[in-house]
């Protein structure tokens, strides 16, 4: 997965700030299904890029959809008949695209200027099951989609299609609304692998076990010569010194030093 995800992206600091309240995505579990799930995305993209030179068009399909019947026809005519020339990015099932319809079938998404801007920069656009891409602009289209993506500070962000809305006033993003029927894709409802590996790193993370202390031997001083009686003479107490047996050596104090638990490893969907 090299090149996916910026080699200075910090996980552990973006869940931080995914599990404070503003955020609320704590209880969605962790986020790590949710950046493998984008890393998946950014993948595929990239895999289209090298086996689909000499193609113009390039469709991703999650899963967990299944298209119509007649899907092929339907979406030439889509491209044929109503996108316009300056297209980059279709998403063809998106639940709530924010913008304008310009056509039948068609909205152009645009940013939301009454969606908070610390969620992930007006963006609102929900449904990524299905995505017609130009080839072409797939590279242009990734320079500027994933550093939004992997901020640490906007982990709404890692919402792969809200990330790409966010930036619809400086790319040509289209969608299909999903309330249209027939549509061109249907959602199966077979689970999640995202949310269930997100639950799986947050129940690891809670039930991992504390490693014993690590000891941490200290010297301790020589036992002192005890003679019995009466205050020895100094001539006394020195031939009790040096006909006094060797004194042993003292047995270690031991000290409890802080337990360091392992780094948490990364679980990345594929």
């Amino acid at each position: 997965m090299e090149g996916l995800i910026p080699w200075d992206y910090d996980v552990e600091v973006a869940q931080q700030e995914a599990n404070k309240p503003r955020n609320d995505m704590d209880r969605d579990g962790s986020i790590y299904g949710t950046v493998g799930c984008a890393a998946g995305h950014f993948r595929a993209q990239m895999h289209a890029v090298k086996n689909s030179r000499n193609k113009p068009l390039t469709v991703i399909l999650e899963d967990d959809v299944s298209p119509s019947d007649d899907f092929v026809p339907r979406l030439w005519r889509l491209v044929l008949l109503e996108l316009p020339c300056d297209w980059q990015a279709v998403s063809l099932s998106s639940r709530c695209p924010y913008g304008r319809c310009i056509s039948k079938h068609l909205t152009r998404v645009q940013p939301d200027v009454n969606e908070p801007a610390w969620r992930c920069r007006h963006g609102v656009n929900y449904g990524f099951q299905g995505v017609l891409y130009k080839t072409a602009e797939i590279a242009t289209l990734q320079s500027m989609w994933k550093p939004i993506v992997f901020d640490e500070a906007r982990p709404h962000c890692l919402d792969v299609d809200v990330a790409l809305a966010s930036i619809s006033d400086r790319v040509a993003f289209y969608a299909v609304p999903a309330v249209q029927d027939p549509g061109l894709l249907t959602e199966l409802r077979e689970g999640s692998s995202r949310v269930d590996i997100n639950w799986q790193h947050k129940k690891a993370a809670s039930t991992k076990p504390v490693p014993a202390p690590v000891p941490v031997v200290v010297a301790a001083p020589p036992a002192p010569v005890v003679v019995a009686g009466a205050p020895p003479t100094p001539q006394a107490l020195a031939g009790a010194l040096a006909g006094a047996p060797p004194v042993p050596p003292a047995a270690p104090a031991v000290m409890s030093a802080p337990a360091v638990g392992p780094n948490a490893g990364i679980i990345f969907s594929q």
